[in-house]
């Protein structure tokens, strides 16, 4: 769907996804894993082919997914008759091929389907543990750090996830606070988690994860669009998509949970003082475990765009619908503090993320870094929408959760010139949150 001018506001800024073309250059050299020396395929790195790519890889993933996950639990379901010893499937667009891991033999239901496209390029890897095994070890650790159990080993979890080698985890840790000789510390953690999890542990101290914390497209109306900024007492995010629950026919817009302020319920403003609606800390317009709240607008009209461009942008696209995500794909977010950053990777899928407090504010999370040289966003874009581009349309995929590698960050795409951002991102699956809240998009 084209972008569209909404209302006169501050001058458009030109959106940064303008810039790809200079950066791809970049992008070429650092994704994925390089093609044999047999194939000597020179890949057109165009963002456009990049996205043609990405619309026929994901094509043929979305069948391999629909056998290996098909009850929709983001385990592996049994194939063949047999226990499935499926462990991922990544597509990289740039080099126009998929990788696909598996703990044992591909058994012959997915070998047909890849039969099928026989002009894809398709790489087998054997893995020391499958999917379900790494989704055990990871609710492991988990379990642990919620229990406190991981206190008195000095250990902070923040994010676990599978290693991208598929061959155990990988774990993010606060700092430790201790003296001890650098990574001395890192070390025993791994040995300790190690034992937790009962697979291998690698430990990444060096970056922070943590909620895109509340601060600012600055004067939304009803119908109300995604990528707003919003206010929620002392707290500013970003809104999200626009949703109606089909049972009462209500409508509601979904945003981060750790956005809401201490109490039962408040008022959610826009940046010049309207009122948009109500939030409220009901168990049925919150799933903590996805990091996700529903604000109830008082005009109960919502819409399905979302804000594209800088921070001050009036231009929108409209959503085809929404989507999962595949590894190795990019999307893009869309955050009131920071605007719009294309070009993140999607690095990781049921990735787990904890607060400084030891409480899980995501669950089966994704994890997405920034391949452009530039911000993935910004503290102040908490629960703004994630989405991707296919076949020329935009399909929500998630709302932002936390971000890593975090930086200061200055410039005049920023909203108020200055702020805190980071290099990846961990969103919430929009599907989980439609399917948890039974609602639908629009």
């Amino acid at each position: 769907m084209g972008s569209m001018q909404r209302r006169r506001r501050t001058p458009r800024v030109a959106r940064i996804i303008a810039a790809v073309a200079a950066t791809l250059a970049v992008v070429s050299s650092g994704l994925g894993v390089p093609a044999s020396a047999a194939d000597s395929r020179d890949p057109d790195t165009s963002h456009q082919v990049i996205l043609r790519n990405q619309d026929h890889l994901i094509r043929v993933t979305d069948e391999i997914d629909r056998v290996t996950d098909r009850y929709g639990t983001g385990t592996a379901a049994p194939i063949d008759g047999a226990e499935s010893r499926f462990t991922a499937v990544v597509i990289d667009p740039v080099e126009n091929l998929i990788d696909l891991y598996w703990s044992g033999d591909i058994p012959p239901t997915v070998q047909e389907i890849l039969s099928r496209y026989p002009e894809v390029h398709v790489r087998t890897h054997r893995t020391r543990y499958s999917l379900n095994e790494l989704t055990a070890a990871q609710l492991r650790v988990v379990a642990a750090a919620e229990a406190g159990a991981l206190a008195t080993s000095g250990i902070d979890v923040r994010v676990v996830a599978a290693a991208s080698t598929w061959d155990g985890l990988e774990v993010v840790v606060a700092s430790r606070a201790d003296a001890r000789a650098v990574g001395t510390g890192d070390q025993e953690s791994a040995r300790t988690l190690s034992e937790v999890s009962g697979v291998q542990v690698a430990i990444n101290a060096s970056q922070s994860a943590v909620p895109v914390s509340a601060a600012s497209r600055q004067a939304d109306v009803s119908p109300w669009y995604g990528g707003a900024a919003i206010h929620l007492s002392d707290a500013v995010c970003t809104s999200g998509f626009g949703v109606t629950k089909d049972s009462t026919k209500e409508k509601y817009i979904i945003t981060a949970q750790h956005c809401l302020p201490a109490g039962s319920s408040g008022t959610v403003k826009t940046p010049t003082g309207a009122t948009l609606g109500s939030w409220s800390s009901s168990p049925a317009r919150n799933a903590p475990s996805l990091d996700a709240t529903m604000v109830r607008p008082a005009s109960q009209s919502v819409s399905n765009r979302i804000y594209t461009g800088a921070y001050n942008s009036s231009t929108s696209g409209a959503l085809a619908g929404a989507a999962t995500t595949v590894l190795g794909s990019y999307v893009c977010t869309s955050g009131a503090k920071s605007g719009e950053h294309c070009l993140l990777k999607v690095t990781g899928k049921n990735v787990y993320a904890l607060s400084p407090m030891g409480v899980t504010f995501g669950t089966h999370a994704v994890a997405s870094t920034q391949v452009a040289g530039v911000a993935a966003a910004a503290q102040g874009d908490s629960g703004g929408p994630v989405y991707r581009s296919m076949s020329g349309e935009k399909y929500g995929v998630g709302i932002i959760n936390s971000i890593s590698g975090l930086y200061s960050c200055s410039g005049s795409w920023l909203k108020g010139g200055t702020g805190n951002c980071g290099s990846s991102v961990i969103f919430a699956s929009l599907p989980t949150i439609l399917k948890h809240f039974s609602v639908r998009l629009g």
